[in-house]
């Protein structure tokens, strides 16, 4: 029998129990958190595979929090969900670079919110199926539990979102992947971001690693390619 997904929920606790609700016993485990400190403290727990945090906490703003699960290698992978009341492009966009995994903005429904959250989680799991823990591509090196690149030996300072862009290009090295599927496999919004924010990434990770760089083409019309 697959073991049930723990996660956090961040925020009124009302959500809690309403979305626990809508999940059905078939759903993951739910644990309430007051407040930011405590949403980080349960998340870092083993066991515990994500977290759906609320804009408005009382100590801190939702990317405050996921900031800082991204910088702790015990959360650093774990999938990340914010609710706004509001939907901003600019808080839409800020969520995405510092590396949630998704962003639902206000109205929205129960039903949808637990919906998005099953397919999150479905989705890591998938994704640490597919990986090993560490690709060696002649130069560049990828080490996946440590979210670590190194060029030749040296470690290269990426944020979650550039490094979710080179582990995607290099589980297909060798493939085109177009901008539209990086906006799904990266940013899960393929239709809520233009396709040019996947070139200003790209732009950005080509300069932070140096002449290796090179080795991500750009397929004309199409998308990228990492040789």
């Amino acid at each position: 029998m697959m073991a049930v997904d723990r996660c956090v929920v961040a925020g009124d606790s009302s959500l809690c129990a309403a979305l626990r609700q809508s999940l059905g016993p078939s759903g993951p485990d739910l644990e309430a958190a007051r407040d930011g400190e405590s949403a980080i403290r349960l998340l870092s727990k083993q066991g515990v595979a994500g977290l759906i945090v609320e804009d408005q906490l009382a100590d801190m703003r939702a990317t405050e929090v996921l900031k800082r699960v991204r910088e702790r290698p015990e959360t650093r992978t774990k999938p990340v969900i914010l609710v706004s009341g509001q939907d901003d492009e600019v808080d839409r966009v800020l969520a995405f670079e510092l590396g949630a995994d998704d962003f639902v903005a206000e109205p929205y429904s129960l039903r949808e919110l637990a919906l998005r959250l099953r397919a999150v989680l479905r989705r890591t799991r998938a994704q640490a199926g597919e990986q090993t823990d560490r690709l060696q591509l002649d130069r560049l090196a990828i080490d996946v539990p440590a979210h670590e690149v190194q060029v030749d030996g040296w470690v290269v300072s990426l944020t979650a979102l550039e490094f979710k862009l080179l582990l995607d290009l290099a589980q297909h090295r060798g493939r085109v992947r177009s901008r539209e599927k990086l906006l799904d496999s990266v940013w899960h919004h393929p239709s809520t971001l233009e396709t040019r924010t996947v070139d200003t990434h790209i732009k950005r990770l080509r300069e932070k690693l140096g002449d290796v760089g090179r080795e991500i083409e750009t397929v004309r019309g199409v998308g990228y390619r990492l040789k």
